[in-house]
């Protein structure tokens, strides 16, 4: 599994090694909204872009800076599509939508 450490997963020539290393799964959330951002109509660059030119001192980010950050996704949606392989998808994703939705409407319209 993964883990914001460098210490607890790697790359090397045969390809990403996954450590389970507890309490560090990835939000089912989160990992959805990774690979949202991956497709093509939602692409992080083009987000990005589009949010960063409202700013004063835009373009903040050029093209190649931006197209690495599409890059850089790619590759943490690879070392986990490796892992979630390798260890099972419960093993790197932590389920954080179950039971969540009616709790998060609720709160979200001043209840408690």
């Amino acid at each position: 599994m993964l883990s914001g450490r460098s210490d607890s997963y790697g790359v090397t020539s045969q390809g990403v090694i996954c450590v389970p290393v507890k309490g560090s799964q990835v939000k089912r959330s989160t990992y959805l909204r990774l690979q949202m951002l991956a497709k093509e109509e939602f692409k992080l660059s083009s987000l990005m872009e589009e949010s960063l030119l409202q700013d004063q001192l835009a373009p903040i980010l050029i093209q190649p800076h931006l197209e690495a950050m599409d890059r850089r996704l790619r590759l943490v949606l690879k070392v986990l599509s490796d892992c979630v392989e390798k260890e099972g998808l419960s093993s790197v994703v932590e389920n954080d939508l179950d039971g969540q939705s009616s709790s998060h409407h609720h709160q979200a319209h001043g209840g408690r």
